[in-house]
């Protein structure tokens, strides 16, 4: 993968992979692109003299010239599609991919079945093949639909559209995130290899230009009686567990400081009482205390019956 001169990218001629104007570069014969800072879909990654690392992309077959397009966050948000296209688009990704040895092997140390890992539908998001399973979706249900849909996006190259799935660079598990009536609203990733601050995040593409799913509240897959008591705790995978090992409800909020989210909810589902599980350092952290505490006076002002659940740390 050797070429006779490379061209820094510009202001004239940003970078087609990550949209920037400084660092990266493009060879000759425009088929080849050195970006410093986009990961996904990457061929391979090398490090230059000076120790820092760089990834090399392909372009599409057929570029015969440095490329000088590339796809800019809009200043319109794309909308995103409404719960039911959510769920038809999530659930045909879903059913091309499968779960990792090492994911499904992390699922069952920490509690779940076989069963329990079949019926909540947790995958694998791979790093390779993301063009493909783009195309797929693509072709199945529309540039329209598809553009609306967090996690599908395209860049445009020499005015040419190429599609893929955005999240984060390298693998992941993708864990489903639902409505109360069942349906994926949003899919949940933690990457293999995460970033500090960063152990979960959105399947999204609003930060290149595209939709974004919002904050949402989850409600696992639950067959039990749910109107006695529900847990409320923060993280979509941490409650999918406490549902199938406790036979509790256990719905979600993404964050501690969401707990609002959660009350709409609570009542459609016909709640008594809301157990409240937050995370174990509200003990010394400040913040999740205050939360927890803000969030216990207004389910009670709501009309619930409040217990308070720790977590062993």
């Amino acid at each position: 993968m050797e070429h006779d001169s490379w061209s820094s990218v510009s202001h004239s001629s940003p970078c087609p992979i990550c949209g920037k104007n400084s660092w990266c570069s493009v060879s000759s014969d425009g088929h080849t692109v050195n970006c410093r800072r986009e990961s996904q879909d990457a061929l391979l990654s090398k490090l230059d003299k000076n120790g820092c690392e760089f990834y090399i992309h392909k372009t599409q077959e057929g570029f015969n010239a440095p490329i000088k397009y590339a796809r800019r966050p809009s200043t319109q948000p794309i909308p995103c599609a409404d719960a039911k296209t959510l769920n038809r688009v999530y659930s045909r990704l879903l059913s091309h991919l499968t779960v990792s040895n090492d994911h499904y092997e992390a699922l069952k140390n920490r509690g779940l079945s076989s069963s329990e890992i079949r019926l909540r539908e947790y995958r694998t998001l791979p790093f390779e093949g993301r063009y493909n399973l783009a195309d797929s979706l693509l072709e199945e249900f529309g540039e329209e639909i598809c553009c609306k849909v967090p996690g599908i996006f395209f860049r445009l190259i020499r005015k040419v559209k190429i599609w893929s799935i955005h999240g984060c660079s390298g693998s992941g598990l993708l864990i489903p995130s639902r409505g109360d009536s069942g349906s994926i609203e949003a899919l949940k990733i933690r990457p293999d290899l995460p970033t500090p601050g960063m152990k979960y995040l959105y399947l999204s593409s609003k930060s290149i230009g595209g939709a974004g799913p919002g904050a949402r509240v989850h409600v696992p897959l639950f067959n039990g009686d749910q109107s006695n008591t529900v847990r409320l705790t923060e993280g979509e995978l941490k409650s999918d567990i406490a549902t199938a090992l406790s036979g509790i409800h256990s719905i979600s909020v993404p964050g501690v400081q969401s707990w609002r989210m959660a009350i709409p909810i609570l009542q459609k589902l016909g709640t008594q009482k809301v157990r409240l599980a937050f995370d174990a350092d509200a003990s010394q952290n400040i913040t999740v205390a205050k939360m927890l505490s803000n969030a216990a006076t207004a389910l009670q002002i709501e009309g619930f019956t409040l217990e308070v659940e720790t977590w062993n740390q």
